[in-house]
């Protein structure tokens, strides 16, 4: 299952058995890339220049394709920004569905009380 098909069973676009609610989904998947994308306009806006270490620490995979592009481009938050909010929306939608994964394979075997 691909990574678009994973995003739209986890907001509820296709049939579900157990799990949290749509707007709580929601939420959820969105809360990490929204707090990323939160302190890349607070470093960008603030003109904090060293705080774009602490967010390559923080996106350190997905940091390490962003410093390399970095070398040719000078625009941190065009690179963090969108290469680590992506980064984090992929962990998120990920969780989701192993979060989902394992409520089922829990729920697989209670039957109705």
């Amino acid at each position: 299952m691909g990574l678009v098909e994973r995003f739209s069973e986890l907001l509820g676009l296709g049939e579900r058995e157990t799990g949290i609610g749509k707007p709580t989904r929601i939420v959820l998947i969105s809360l990490l890339p929204f707090l990323h994308i939160l302190a890349c306009l607070i470093v960008e806006l603030g003109q904090l220049t060293s705080g774009w270490m602490y967010i390559s620490f923080a996106d350190f995979p997905a940091s390490v394709f962003a410093v390399a592009i970095s070398y040719n481009w000078n625009h941190p938050f065009v690179l963090f920004g969108t290469i680590g909010t992506l980064w984090w929306l992929t962990l998120s939608v990920e969780a989701a569905y192993l979060f989902e994964r394992i409520s089922r394979w829990r729920n697989r075997g209670a039957g109705p009380a």
